[in-house]
């Protein structure tokens, strides 16, 4: 990784051609201009304004952005509904600072690999995170628990 940074900050490095940084998003446009990587799935542009309202609210984003360097270009292999978000609120003059995994002299390959291995871990779905205390959502997660497991045990 290039030592000399330009409105960046290298927070880590991992590797001669894997570094963390952290960056305003405007500043990541101009440097970087990443394009979604050929790999993802089409964005689901109905969840933007609820990312963009979130990311206004907080004044920051979760989560790292990933980027690799292919053919010369950088693209985004891993939080691509983030970065449409700040790239739309960038042209509303609003930037954040952000969190960016940058991978350079990479393959096509390489970047199969950190993207299956970023996305191989299950979510935890919502009906897990629910308060003990309220007798009707325990009700709703023992239904729908008991619903499963007939299902299961049906088919």
């Amino acid at each position: 990784m290039n030592e000399t940074v330009h409105k960046k900050r290298i927070i880590g490095t991992y590797n001669k051609n894997n570094c963390l940084i952290g960056i305003h998003s405007k500043n990541l446009f101009s440097e970087y201009n990443p394009i979604k990587w050929k790999g993802n799935r089409p964005s689901d542009e109905t969840r933007y304004p609820e990312i963009k309202e979130t990311i206004e609210r907080n004044r920051k984003v979760d989560g790292i952005i990933y980027l690799a360097k292919l053919d010369g270009k950088w693209v985004c292999y891993d939080g691509n509904h983030r970065l449409e978000c700040l790239r739309s609120l960038s042209y509303e003059d609003k930037s954040f600072y952000i969190l960016v995994d940058l991978l350079e002299n990479c393959t096509e390959k390489d970047v199969i690999n950190k993207f299956t291995n970023l996305n191989q871990s299950i979510p935890v779905p919502e009906i897990h995170f629910y308060d003990d205390e309220n007798e009707e959502e325990l009700n709703r997660k023992k239904t729908i628990e008991y619903i499963v497991k007939s299902f299961l045990e049906e088919f």
